[in-house]
């Protein structure tokens, strides 16, 4: 393993200044072409097919539409085409370092397309396949790969793939892809160094490997291990240190942005480029090994070297390093404030957060019962939010699941279920059955705002007819929303209550769902938003809603991006760090001292001088 090491060490010791501006370049040619291009490919093709926009809701009609399983092909093409460029371009560095001679960065860029246009060939497409199954794995872990530029709830994607038979999957899938670098770890140093086809690299690396393949993938697994836990833990590290000093001098919040900026843009850099040079390097070191192993020559250089290539590629280092500098700058200065439409700071301050109870405020009660959406309203939430689905004999009740089994013990489908069926069913803390939405408008503080969720369950297609008589029979419209994950049902409520505000739930999107009609606002996944998804809703004059934000962290990240309200299920923890948030001196200067003098022990409020 020292050794491996060491000649990986010596490899980018050598060409590290080459190493580094070709993935400058690389990264912002993925950044700023491949992936403009692959969206703006995927977003013609909702608009040709008439989806518009990909959700939740239309997912599966999307993927078996022949129009969008080519653009998805396609954009995976590309996808693999550019992950065999970064391949072939490291390789071909490291082994020019390796001969002892220097190519210039466009012959490098050179033979990189030359071996991805080559994978298109017939007899190469295994290897492109390959690829383009590796992809999640090489990918996925570099934050400025096109694939993570994907706007995606990656977190929440990430949870569902740890559930149940799902990360069986993953497993199997993790399996096969150390099998295979077990069995043909160099299979693209013989590609792209030797010139072979698919069929005859994978022959020559199984070749090479042969005997030590599972103690090299072990040697190179632990150097992997160390190198990204010193590249993202100390990133992470020096990150945080930074936004924890940075307002010890400022409190200027733009300011701090702008001071971090540039150590976000390095770091992030870094960690998607530092991984796979490395990882290069200790396979090429294993690459090494094998033919030294078998006594067979090195393969030559496959581009004629330059005299001067070396001196060109310091000066294009430095002229690349600057414009990077000059990028990071302009973002701040000019780009940004020209992309978002308002000041975010200011739209903070001037537009409160508003903080909505999810299913009710239930610590010492039941989701979705009265005692719940009581307890929220008595804590003066802004919003109360709640599900709603019909019985059997079309009742309209509050339920989240499908079932009863979560909250009251029953398995029953509630579409299954009849109203006197439901009011047999007893919850565990209130002993309360679920009630229905006429007890929740009537029993409840009539002044309450209720965000009612029309659930989707494909068996009460007249929910939303249902829902509006109700509403409308003891004319609650105005201190009521309306939301749901079904855009039909949603649009179907709107034409019955125009003026009532609808909003659109999803888990993630892509394309132009910010210009649907029917949808007043959105409700999103914490994990989805960000300040682009911000500015695009509030630039349709739309507002959204993030769920479900349960800690003061995300809280306040929330707030931050400028996010109109916060579905929680810890309603008092959301109201206390908003209003921290959106406090003046003065509140703080009046609060604080008379907290300090409500909790100070009898005697001691009298002589605030004493510690």
């Amino acid at each position: 393993m020292r050794s491996n090491a060491r000649r990986a060490y010596a490899l980018l010791r050598r060409s590290w200044k080459t190493l580094i501006l070709f993935e400058l370049l690389f990264r912002f040619f993925s950044t700023y072409l491949v992936f403009p291009a692959c969206r703006w490919l995927f977003n013609s093709c909702l608009r040709i097919t008439g989806f518009n926009c990909l959700t939740a809701d239309n997912l599966l009609r999307i993927l078996s539409n022949p129009v969008m399983i080519a653009c998805f092909a396609v954009i995976l093409l590309l996808f693999s085409l550019c992950t065999i460029i970064e391949i072939s371009c490291l390789i071909t560095c490291l082994h020019s370092s390796e001969v002892d001679s220097t190519l210039g960065i466009f012959q490098l860029i050179f033979e990189g397309l030359r071996d991805s246009i080559r994978l298109l060939h017939p007899q190469n497409l295994p290897l492109l396949l390959v690829t383009a199954l590796l992809i999640p794995i090489t990918q996925l872990p570099t934050s400025t790969s096109p694939l993570r530029l994907i706007n995606l709830p990656w977190k929440s994607l990430a949870d569902y793939a740890l559930q149940f038979p799902y990360i069986l999957l993953i497993i199997a899938y993790l399996a096969g892809g150390l099998l295979f670098f077990a069995c043909a770890m160099c299979i693209y140093h013989c590609y792209v160094l030797e010139d072979l086809s698919a069929s005859k690299a994978l022959s020559g690396a199984v070749r090479l490997n042969r005997g030590r393949r599972i103690s090299r993938l072990i040697r190179l697994a632990t150097l992997m291990a160390i190198t990204c836990t010193v590249v993202f833990g100390g990133s992470a590290l020096i990150l945080r240190g930074l936004g924890r000093l940075i307002p010890c001098f400022t409190d200027d919040l733009n300011l701090q942005y702008r001071i971090r900026l540039p150590f976000d843009a390095l770091f992030s850099f870094i960690k998607s480029s530092v991984p796979p040079m490395i990882s290069y390097a200790c396979i090429s070191a294993v690459y090494y090994e094998g033919k030294r192993a078998l006594k067979e020559p090195l393969p030559g250089q496959a581009l004629p070297y330059r005299k001067n290539a070396a001196h060109f590629n310091a000066i294009v280092f430095y002229i690349a390093i600057t414009v990077a500098a000059l990028c990071v700058l302009l973002y701040d200065t000019v780009l940004r404030p020209a992309l978002v439409r308002f000041d975010a700071l200011e739209y903070v301050m001037d537009s409160p957060t508003l903080v909505i109870a999810h299913r009710g405020y239930f610590t010492d009660s039941d989701e979705n019962t009265l005692s719940a959406f009581q307890s929220a309203i008595e804590l003066g939430v802004d919003y109360v939010e709640l599900d709603v689905q019909q019985t059997a004999d079309g009742v309209v009740i509050v339920n989240h699941d499908s079932t009863f089994r979560r909250v009251f013990g029953s398995s029953r489908k509630v579409w299954e279920a009849t109203y006197d069926e439901v009011r047999a069913l007893s919850a565990p803390n209130s002993g309360e059955c679920p009630p229905t939405l006429y007890e929740v408008l009537t029993l409840c503080d009539p002044q309450a705002n209720l965000l009612i969720e029309l659930k989707s369950n494909g068996h009460n297609p007249n929910l939303a007819q249902a829902v509006y008589d109700i509403l409308e029979e003891y004319q609650c419209l105005d201190r009521c929303i309306i939301q749901s994950t079904s855009y039909r049902m949603l649009s179907d409520f709107k034409a019955l209550a125009p003026d009532v505000r609808c909003g659109y739930i999803l888990s993630f999107a892509l394309g132009q769902y910010a210009s649907l009609p029917a949808a007043d606002f959105f409700s999103i996944d914490a994990s989805f938003i960000s300040e682009d998804v911000v500015t695009a809703i509030h630039r349709t004059g739309k507002d959204l809603y993030a769920w479900t934000v349960n800690d003061e962290a995300l809280m306040r990240k929330m707030q931050s991006l400028g996010v109109d309200g916060i579905i929680t299920d810890d309603a008092p923890l959301a109201k206390a760090t908003l209003l921290s948030l959106n406090s003046s001196p003065l509140d703080e200067l009046i609060t604080g001292q008379l907290e300090e003098a409500l909790s100070s022990p009898e005697g001691e409020a009298e002589n605030p001088s004493e510690p």
